[in-house]
């Protein structure tokens, strides 16, 4: 019990572990009891053990006969990529052979007197977990686009860029790991506790963007084994382009494009359809995603009543609302995106 009437002597970045990890604990607090959150969890944990044993490290707080903190460059790819995996994967399930992905840092462990192969492993390690993580995100925005008209709702362009800024910390942080026997003490240390302190205000930020997000796409898993396109065949898009027509003809003869957050499966739905037919039609035959396709319909919708002599002089964002649009960003990224301008310049151009 010595050490609860020992003093410490403790440093700026001692300090700063100990806020780090009391604030990441209360986060898992918050974020445990959501499903889609728990890979997050997992993440905040593996940060939270990263910075006690930094803090046992450098104050002599218990006894340790073995580095440790080296390991941790081997989990940080792998407890990431798990996040995202189980953010955009509604229904999948916690494995155990999940576990397999954190393996290399336990087998590392006897290893990390050998500190600066252990962390150019781990360098490669962050690269390629990076990058798969990336490319989880954009599987998850390929299927919403073709799965929503009102996509903009559900993106995590949030998320790529915390997975930038985790980048360019890491980056910084190799260059300062390889740096070190060249900086004089003071200039070391400072590096290293501002590098610290920009590492947990992307944790925060991390941690305050998900809990604030409003909502998630729950069907990435369906589209990729029911709906995402295959290769057409040789006969293939003449029967596409017919199939987009008789569905172009249904939307438009029902309006169905004014429907807000209107998805594939009502689509699908109206038209007696299965959703794959909906969606490679609208992809082949239509070159397009059934976003843009949507929200086409939607700006066509809108022009057409700015055209009218007699239109009323109503405002033009509840405009943009009857035609199916459900923000003022949405339907200004929509016009610009199909008609080349802003609407504005649109309604400047016909006064002209």
């Amino acid at each position: 019990m010595d050490f609860l009437v020992s003093s410490y002597t403790l440093r700026p970045i001692n300090m700063l572990e100990l806020i780090v990890i009391s604030t990441l604990a209360f986060s898992c607090l918050l974020l445990w009891q959501r499903p889609r959150f728990k890979g997050l969890t997992l993440l905040l944990v593996q940060e939270i053990l990263l910075m006690a044993f930094n803090f046992s490290e450098e104050t002599g707080f218990w006894r340790q006969q073995h580095l440790v903190t080296p390991i941790f460059s081997l989990w940080t790819g792998p407890t990431f990529y798990l996040f995202i995996r189980h953010l955009v994967f509604a229904h999948q399930p916690w494995r155990v052979r999940e576990g397999l992905h954190l393996l290399p840092a336990l087998l590392a462990l006897p290893f990390t007197h050998y500190t600066q192969a252990v962390l150019a492993v781990g360098t490669v390690s962050l690269v390629g977990y990076g990058v798969a993580s990336f490319l989880l995100v954009r599987r998850y925005h390929r299927a919403l686009r073709n799965m929503r008209a009102d996509p903009e709702a559900l993106q995590l362009r949030w998320l790529l860029g915390i997975m930038l800024a985790f980048a360019l910390l890491a980056v910084t942080d190799a260059v300062r790991v390889n740096s070190q026997p060249y900086l004089d003490y003071t200039l070391r240390n400072s590096w290293y506790l501002l590098q610290q302190l920009a590492n947990f205000c992307t944790f925060l930020t991390l941690v305050y963007l998900a809990i604030r997000q409003p909502a998630l796409f729950d069907q990435l898993d369906f589209f990729e084994r029911q709906v995402k396109p295959v290769a057409p065949t040789v006969d293939q898009p003449a029967l596409e382009q017919q199939l987009f027509e008789q569905i172009d003809r249904t939307v438009r003869s029902h309006q169905l494009f004014r429907t807000p957050r209107l998805s594939l499966q009502d689509v699908a739905e109206k038209t007696g359809l299965v959703v794959r037919d909906v969606s490679t039609a609208i992809n082949q035959g239509g070159g397009q995603s059934f976003s843009d396709y949507i929200n086409g319909l939607r700006v066509e919708f809108v022009t057409t009543q700015l055209r009218q002599p007699e239109r009323p002089q109503e405002n033009l964002l509840q405009l943009a609302m009857d035609a199916g649009f459900n923000s003022k960003t949405a339907f200004n990224t929509a016009f610009r995106q199909h008609c080349g301008m802003t609407p504005s310049q649109f309604i400047k151009q016909l006064q002209n």
